[in-house]
């Protein structure tokens, strides 16, 4: 839920994690809590999982067993919920582009369901593949040229950094909290309004065009987010909480 806390060994609280400055400012405005309580670190992400290499490793054989032609591009999406998360504004979006080898891979534990309709409609139903829950979802990046969460309200998103991470170009919104992770117009796109698929279409667009810098320098862009790093952080916010 972003965020996370210690306490000390009477029970109350020594402090508050929170992964975001919204996050923090959120606590203040609806729980009064004191911003000076409050500490800003983001969480981390598996490196040794989402990373460039393993992802180009896996190319092939995802494509393959997915049955993606490797000439198609594949939009990957990541939830187990699908409306807060955007899934209706990304459909849209990729009906708008209008380009028929392009689609779109849902990961997590969501089935077309009530959408199924509304994809008959768009011409999408063999153009939005549903996997389901996965293990690997480094395994599905592989397959993918780009990853898309218009979500419309997201505290974190660990999903946004894992994708950058394997090297994919983003487009998310900025109610993400995980956008904080995103460069814009280099690493991916950041939405002003997540029910806009004209405004999604047109992001897509440049990513799916090549808009976005190479894997490698998207995947290092993230790279003070891996755990090592985040853990060697942690340790010293929880130090300062005990020596209070």
């Amino acid at each position: 839920n972003g965020l996370y806390g210690y306490v000390d060994v009477e029970g109350a609280y020594a402090g508050l994690i929170a992964c975001t400055e919204r996050v923090r400012a959120e606590l203040a405005r609806y729980h009064d809590v004191p911003e000076e309580d409050v500490v800003v670190q983001p969480l981390g992400f598996d490196e040794s999982e989402f990373n460039v290499r393993r992802r180009a490793e896996l190319r092939s054989r995802a494509r393959s067993e997915l049955g993606l032609p490797e000439s198609d591009k594949v939009v990957v999406f990541v939830a187990n919920e699908l409306e807060r998360k955007g899934f209706d504004t990304l459909v849209r979006a990729v009906a708008g582009l209008r380009e028929p080898d392009v689609h779109v891979l849902v990961v997590g534990r969501v089935s077309a369901g009530g959408y199924a309709v509304e994809l008959e409609r768009l011409g999408l139903t063999r153009r939005v593949r549903f996997a389901g829950p996965s293990n690997s979802v480094a395994y599905h990046h592989a397959a993918a040229d780009a990853f898309a969460l218009p979500t419309r309200y997201e505290p974190w998103g660990l999903a946004i950094v894992e994708a950058l991470g394997s090297g994919l170009p983003v487009v998310t919104t900025r109610l993400a909290g995980a956008s904080v992770a995103v460069e814009e117009g280099r690493t991916g796109r950041l939405l002003d309004d997540p029910d806009d698929a004209s405004e999604a279409a047109s992001a897509l667009d440049w990513l799916l065009r090549g808009g976005a810098a190479p894997a490698e320098e998207i995947s290092a862009s993230v790279s003070s987010l891996a755990w090592p790093r985040v853990l060697e952080r942690y340790e010293g916010i929880l130090a300062d909480a005990a020596g209070r």
